[in-house]
């Protein structure tokens, strides 16, 4: 039978000795049991201490400023020499076909779905007084309409609502002062 004591080791550790097992091995397993635990904390990662894709934070690069839609989409703006309210909408990714879309106004996202509104734009490659825009990235669809009529009616064809639409520049200061978007959040704070 073992004769049972805890003592405090110069550490502080309170170690269960028996006097039957040998101590410098209770002390190694202790010692190996809590480096294990250390390192399983210190490389336990939850999705907040995870590093996020920089696509959604970054802010801007040089002369152009940006915040992110879905990726690889973003809206960008050259800051000198052009005036500070022609938004772009482009892609980030070099083998997208997307056309860059200047002159977006209004945007949001809902769900997966990207809404944008242009003025002096592009539409289907041809020059626009105005434009409307239906990407949703995961299904690879891009619509694109030169009447507010089109837009809705397409809209209704797929059961969605006409979504809110924010100013460009409204939806650049909410990225600029959280640093990242939530467009749940901004949905319904504004």
């Amino acid at each position: 039978m073992c004769d049972q004591a805890w003592t405090l080791d110069r550490a502080g550790f309170s170690i269960f000795v028996c006097d039957n097992t040998n101590k410098v091995e209770m002390k190694k397993e202790t010692i190996l049991l809590l480096m294990y635990l250390l390192l399983f904390a210190c490389n336990h990662q939850t999705p907040d201490r995870q590093k996020a894709d920089k696509f959604y934070t970054e802010k801007s690069d040089y002369n152009l400023v940006r915040f992110p839609l879905i990726k690889p989409y973003q809206m960008a703006m050259i800051t000198n020499g052009i005036p500070s309210d022609n938004w772009t909408m482009e892609s980030v990714d070099e083998n997208e076909a997307f056309p860059t879309v200047p002159g977006v106004k209004h945007i949001n996202i809902v769900d997966t779905v990207i809404f944008a509104y242009a003025n002096n734009t592009i539409v289907n490659f041809q020059l626009a007084k105005e434009g409307w825009f239906i990407l949703i990235p995961k299904s690879h669809i891009i619509r694109e309409f030169t009447t507010q009529k089109e837009y809705l009616n397409y809209l209704s064809s797929i059961k969605v609502h006409d979504p809110k639409m924010y100013s460009v520049d409204q939806v650049f200061q909410y990225f600029d002062k959280e640093d990242t978007l939530d467009w749940q959040k901004l949905n319904k704070s504004y």
